[in-house]
């Protein structure tokens, strides 16, 4: 009987297979990449660990954060699979360390809990104050110019949500959905997009997640000249969500909005979540027409409250290059008629609809259409539904019109 073949002689493809296994535990790739390391072997393993955990490299304004984020950017291996790049945005204020603070002693926690996470809390405050700005860019650049040498793009993406981000068990948490936080997105989006352009990596893509209750710095042009940036970008997918902790729109953040997607000039493809309570009609009919205004082919909106008309101007407005529209659990006042009518006789140019979830006909009804000709159709059919619904309605000496308008 052969003895087991060893480690070594196995052949790179069946190593390669092994390590890409998705149920292979973290444990147990880390010690195949030792192992192959050691004997100078394969770098299938090292390649597959850098796929699993850094394709994705979510960063913290630390020092610790941003100096372990270029160390991976300069790993000959680690850095080629990198593909999104993501900094929080979190803040917190010194002049609310004390309020922190005493939130900290009324928690049922012991007192070496709490002084752990007062510590924490300090090392936080004081990265905030001391990590100059110009020492966090050098560290960006160093890291971006590695980047740069790969022969793909990446997205670059501004979060307040710090899960898994490197060095986060160094700090304390940060939590947007408590008054003691800020989102600074700004600088965050400068950062990065700075870092990016000033040493020849290739951006495609921006996107912007912030879950905020206080309030969200707006942007000075100023001191974070975004708009120069943002148009230097030749095709640009912008993502941006924005979630209200409250029942109120954080200060600023339709400002925010509005002034990104003024100098984003370039956008192609425009996802946006609003999940926004009591948002006034108003706010997104001027953030639309701001919208209608730029030459994107892909509109994907979720969670979006808005009048029927004010969408029939996007569309419009849009008539000319959107391609792709996708509508998930969003809010129309009005007539859902006059925007599917609208759909059917104008927007030719359509190539995919996806409507889900919204009010009024679509609470538990999704449908999907690709290529105009199946777009024109389907809302033909839907139209011609509706339409025997309203008649068996006056049948009945029905005086319900909710199918018609719906608030």
């Amino acid at each position: 009987m052969n003895p087991p073949a060893s480690f070594s002689s196995l052949p790179p493809e069946l190593v390669s297979k092994i390590c890409s296994d998705p149920g292979l535990s973290k444990k147990d790739l880390v010690a195949l990449r030792l192992t192959s390391k050691s004997q100078h072997i394969h770098v299938s393993a090292t390649r597959a660990f850098g796929k699993r955990y850094f394709t994705k490299v979510p960063i913290l304004f630390t020092k610790y954060s941003l100096e372990t984020f270029a160390k991976i950017c300069q790993h000959s291996i680690f850095s080629a699979c990198i593909r999104t790049v993501e900094l929080s945005c979190a803040r917190t204020g010194s002049r609310t360390f004390n309020y922190t603070l005493r939130d900290l002693t009324h928690r049922r926690l012991s007192r070496n809990e709490i002084l752990q996470r007062a510590q924490l809390l300090a090392e936080r405050c004081d990265n905030e104050e001391k990590l100059d700005v110009e020492d966090a860019r050098a560290k960006f650049v160093q890291a971006f110019a590695q980047l740069a040498k790969s022969d793909h793009s990446i997205a670059l993406a501004v979060s307040s949500n710090e899960f898994m981000s490197i060095g986060e068990s160094k700090v304390y948490e940060a939590s947007t959905a408590s008054d003691r936080w800020y989102a600074d997105i700004p600088s965050a989006v400068w950062l990065l997009l700075f870092s990016a352009m000033n040493t020849g990596c290739k951006v495609h893509k921006l996107e912007i997640y912030t879950f905020a209750q206080r309030y969200i710095n707006t942007i000075t042009n100023e001191h974070y000249p975004l708009s120069e940036l943002l148009r230097s970008i030749p095709e640009l997918d912008l993502d941006l969500t924005l979630v209200a902790a409250r029942s109120t729109v954080p200060p600023g953040a339709l400002q925010v909005l509005n002034d990104l997607l003024s100098w984003s000039t370039n956008v192609k493809i425009l996802h946006v979540r609003l999940s926004l309570n009591n948002t006034k009609y108003d706010d997104f009919e001027s953030f639309s027409k701001l919208i209608s205004a730029l030459p994107f082919e892909e509109l994907d909106m979720k969670c979006v409250q808005m009048l029927h008309d004010v969408l029939i101007s996007l569309m419009k407005g849009l008539g000319r290059t959107l391609r792709r529209l996708t509508m998930s659990e969003c809010f129309i006042t009005g007539s859902w008629d006059s925007v599917l009518l609208h759909i059917q006789q104008h927007q030719h140019g359509l190539q995919f609809l996806h409507i889900s979830r919204c009010n009024g006909p679509w609470k538990k009804v999704t449908k999907t259409y690709e290529g105009n000709a199946d777009i024109r159709s389907g809302v033909a059919e839907l139209l011609q539904a509706r339409q025997l619904v309203y008649n068996l309605d006056d049948d009945d000496d029905s005086d319900t019109d909710d199918l018609i308008v719906l608030d």
